[in-house]
């Protein structure tokens, strides 16, 4: 069961009170330990002949290169713009990030 949190913008597109307690109370580490589990999920699901580190990363990859597909179509089909609108920087972008 996935647990949803609905948002609404403020007219200006700023993220209303209850958005902004949810990214200070889940921080960047929140999406390090999903990914953290994800990683441990899969090599616990992999057949003991696979289990290796190289094939743990081939199938993560695998994974997230699909949902990240499948996000874009999504955004697409319900309208919802995949960049950032103009003038804004991404917060890979404000962090210096490297591709």
């Amino acid at each position: 069961m996935m647990a949803m949190h609905i948002v609404e913008r403020a007219p200006s597109g700023e993220a209303r009170p209850d958005e902004q307690s949810l990214r200070t109370m889940f921080g960047p580490q929140a999406v390090d330990q999903a990914v953290r589990q994800a990683i441990s999920m899969c090599w616990m699901a992999l057949p003991d002949d696979r289990k290796n580190v190289d094939a743990v990363a081939g199938e993560i990859r695998r994974i997230v290169e699909r949902a990240l597909v499948n996000l874009k179509e999504d955004a697409a089909a319900f309208g919802i713009p995949s960049t950032n609108k103009p003038g804004k920087r991404s917060d890979r972008s404000a962090r210096g990030a490297h591709k």
